[in-house]
């Protein structure tokens, strides 16, 4: 691969993609490959394959919050929630 200083070395590029709205990172590919201008399809094609993963990461994640919640939400918590408290 080309570096900085005009010489050739051997390296290894790194390449990440992210989904923007959970920042999990939802592709990882290794190149050693001179430059990474045909890196951007394998990388696309691996986010299409590991998009349920995502949306099921998203699920669980939003599941278990829930469940960490539901005590506080039903008024079983440390602090009585409105409905308990006769304000509602």
């Amino acid at each position: 691969m080309k570096m900085a200083d005009g010489g050739y070395r051997p390296a290894v590029t790194a390449q990440l993609a992210s989904d923007c709205d959970s920042q999990v990172i939802v592709g990882v590919e290794l190149s050693t490959a001179g430059t990474d201008m045909a890196q951007l399809a394998p990388m696309v094609d691996q986010v299409g394959r590991r998009r349920c993963v995502v949306l099921l990461f998203a699920l669980a994640h939003n599941l278990m919050r829930t469940l960490a919640l539901a005590p506080q939400l039903l008024g079983l918590g440390p602090t009585p929630s409105a409905a308990t408290a006769g304000t509602v």
